[in-house]
């Protein structure tokens, strides 16, 4: 996967939340409720795995089909 402009796009549907972790080298989707820092951040289904690749909040805006943009909460 490719971040970045000119990079790959994602495109979500039907996903209101999505909490972004990094898990060491790897960035994982996971199904979020929208509100960042509570005690079950990160511990919804794994959507998207980007291996080796960091994906920071930058990259919404050029990687993220922009149809339908769920909140994207960051650990």
């Amino acid at each position: 996967f490719l971040t970045g402009t000119g990079g790959d796009i994602i495109s979500f549907s039907g996903i209101a939340a999505i909490d972004v972790v990094q898990s060491g080298s790897n960035t994982l989707f996971r199904v979020g409720d929208g509100i960042a820092g509570n005690i079950g951040f990160g511990t919804g289904a794994v959507l998207i795995t980007l291996a080796n690749t960091p994906f920071t909040s930058a990259d919404i805006t050029t990687n993220i089909n922009p149809s339908n943009i769920p909140i994207f909460k960051f650990s």
